[in-house]
């Protein structure tokens, strides 16, 4: 019997089948309101946490609050090491870009703020013209300019227990 699967597979033109409710808080640094304890299954944060600037203190306090045992943190960021980080580094003008960490850096915060990492895949992404180059996988994860990283709030297995 093979392990059950951590995410179902959903097609893409059938955002409904997986998000039943989505929500919007406004943006992690300054949300509109703060989102209720524990009332997320899962956040996801794509491009936007190198740019925020109380990240450990208040950002990711707020994520992990709003997200109920066993919930997961979806986040993509750049890295700037391995061996393209000198070149993505570079090439990086982006003035807003507070965060130019590496992949150890980002899962270590992770790990500081209480979250299990699941999975690490690395992403090449670009602007090519009018079309986007996108590629991701397990096996660049070492070596891709940038990373999503899937999170887990873990169980508090006294209240909760674990499924």
């Amino acid at each position: 019997m093979s392990p059950r699967p951590i995410f179902r597979r959903t097609p893409l033109t059938r955002p409904d089948a997986f998000i039943r409710e989505p929500r919007f808080c406004g943006s992690p640094a300054r949300p509109t309101r703060a989102p209720a304890s524990e009332s997320f299954d899962g956040i996801a944060a794509f491009d936007v946490l190198e740019h925020v600037p109380e990240l450990e203190k208040e950002t990711l306090p707020t994520l992990s609050r709003a997200l109920r045992p066993g919930g997961f943190l979806f986040l993509t960021v750049p890295v700037y090491d391995g061996p393209l980080g000198l070149l993505v580094r570079w090439l990086d003008k982006d003035p807003t870009h507070i965060h130019k960490w590496s992949r150890a850096d980002w899962q270590s915060l992770a790990f500081r703020q209480g979250f299990v990492l699941r999975d690490t895949v690395g992403l090449f992404r670009y602007g090519l013209g009018r079309r986007y180059l996108f590629f991701a996988s397990r096996l660049i994860r070492k070596v891709s300019p940038a990373i999503l990283l899937v999170l887990q709030k873990p169980y508090n297995t006294q209240q909760d227990g674990v499924p």
